[in-house]
């Protein structure tokens, strides 16, 4: 079935307090999974470099998906029992509003 992207977008609301609250230190209660620990085998610089990486690869994608489309594509997501998000919801999470200063 071939989703039709406009009629999406026009019902399309966006929810983000769910995300939101996930910025609230201790606001829920989370056992990340094992692939999330942290490791402690990266050096503070080489996490900061990594994590620019990963913002510009975010932002690039986000250039590519300039008319709307990110919302067809869903991800499931643990942190506080979210459920299927779309990627621009994804990219916000990953993402925060936030300077780059670490």
């Amino acid at each position: 079935m071939k989703k039709d992207l406009k009629s999406i977008l026009e019902s399309y609301q966006v929810n983000l307090q769910e995300l939101d609250a996930i910025a609230n230190h201790k606001s829920f209660n989370w056992i990340r999974p094992e692939h999330m620990e942290p490791k402690g085998d990266k050096e503070l610089g080489q996490i900061r470099l990594l994590l620019d990486d990963q913002v510009n690869e975010c932002r690039d994608s986000l250039k590519e998906m300039k008319n709307g489309e990110g919302i067809l594509y869903k991800t499931t997501m643990t942190v506080n029992n979210l459920g299927k998000i779309d990627v621009y919801q994804y990219i916000y999470f990953f993402v925060p509003a936030r300077k780059t200063t670490y």
